[in-house]
């Protein structure tokens, strides 16, 4: 990861034993994150500008760092809290989903799925931007489940109001990291194509503004790809070349493998 001073800590962010590629980025030095934009840095031998990631998460932590001093308590406990908070509301999320799709026990059991994973307590006490990504995604799959473009018979949400919700899902996943932004293309895409072949849709106006909703989320994300197109170079040189572990597992054996 990039070179860095930070204070050591046991959760939050800026702990060392709950090291993620990313806490590098976004944790260089006690001020509050004023060199951001625009890092430059050599790694492996290869230098790299420009890099700058997607605005939404390093703007949360901006907001966070102007009320409490970094790497101090409460700023790890607000930053912590604020994934934990993420976290419930995407459980909601996904038992109302698998709900709707496949009754009562799938919904119970798809929450605790979720509430059982590592990974979920895992990304929660590091603070850091992973726990936002199951939101996004969990509310474009309620969206979708109750949406009268997909499900005709039993939606309960117009195709209008289907647009605005996904777009506003899409908008906030590629605003969090350029492979979210990458899904939220594809489904709006799929959304787009659907909404075109919607015989029951009457009102022209309406699905007119829906379309035109729908291509705002998708220029929005394929610009924060583009603008994030030295993040995705350098990151992707490190997840090849960096030594350690992904997931707990040593990067050597999976690339052996």
């Amino acid at each position: 990861s990039i070179p860095t001073e930070i204070i050591d800590g046991n959760v939050g962010l800026s702990a060392d034993n709950l090291n993620i590629i990313d806490k590098s980025f976004y944790l260089r030095g006690g001020e509050i994150f004023s060199e951001y934009d625009q890092l430059s840095v050599s790694f492996m031998g290869k230098d790299f500008t420009g890099i700058k990631s997607s605005f939404l998460f390093p703007l949360i932590i901006r907001i966070v760092s102007y009320f409490f001093e970094i790497d101090s308590f409460s700023w790890n406990f607000v930053l912590i809290f604020l994934c934990f908070i993420s976290s419930l509301i995407t459980i909601v999320l996904i038992s109302f989903t698998a709900k709707e799709l496949y009754g009562n026990k799938a919904g119970d059991i798809s929450s605790w799925l979720y509430v059982i994973c590592p990974y979920t307590t895992f990304f929660n006490l590091t603070g850091g931007l992973t726990s936002y990504i199951p939101l996004g995604v969990s509310f474009c799959g309620f969206i979708i489940c109750k949406s009268t473009i997909f499900n005709k018979n039993k939606g309960t949400i117009s195709p209008l109001k289907s647009s605005i919700c996904l777009s506003i899902g899409c908008t906030y996943l590629a605003s969090l990291r350029p492979n979210t932004a990458i899904f939220g293309i594809i489904l709006l895409s799929i959304t787009f194509l659907y909404l075109i072949n919607f015989k029951s849709y009457s009102y022209y106006l309406e699905k007119l503004y829906s379309l035109i909703f729908l291509s705002i989320g998708i220029f929005f994300s394929i610009w924060q790809i583009i603008i994030a197109i030295p993040y995705l170079a350098f990151s992707l040189t490190i997840f090849i070349d960096e030594t350690g572990t992904f997931f707990g597992v040593s990067r050597e054996y999976l690339r052996v493998k």
